[in-house]
């Protein structure tokens, strides 16, 4: 028989320290809003993450004069911040892949 939550010990919820459940409580923010609440640790965050991009040659900055039509209806990069259990701010990028929707089935 299961036993209500009512009739556990307190000691099951207290188990782990509040910074703990905070990061499981929490979400992936969009940089603006991971900006407002971060701040220098949040850019930093986001600079490491590009810099991690540019140093395994997956991307590189060109100017938006200079692309086609055709190269600007290519996927946007969007990018998260989420605090980590250790308090260090993380910055998370993936290719926006809604737009593939039109062409696929």
């Amino acid at each position: 028989m299961q036993e209500s939550l009512s009739t556990l010990p307190n000691e099951t919820f207290l188990a782990t320290n509040a910074k703990e459940l905070m990061s499981y409580l929490t979400q992936q923010m969009t940089t603006k809003e991971g900006l407002k609440i971060f701040g220098d640790r949040g850019k930093e965050a986001l600079m490491k993450e590009l810099q991690e991009l540019l140093y395994r040659k997956i991307m590189h900055p060109v100017s938006e004069k200079s692309l086609t039509i055709e190269q600007k209806a290519a996927l946007r990069y969007l990018m998260f911040l989420k605090e980590k259990r250790s308090g260090e701010v993380k910055a998370r990028g993936c290719a926006d892949g809604r737009k593939q929707r039109v062409y696929k089935t």
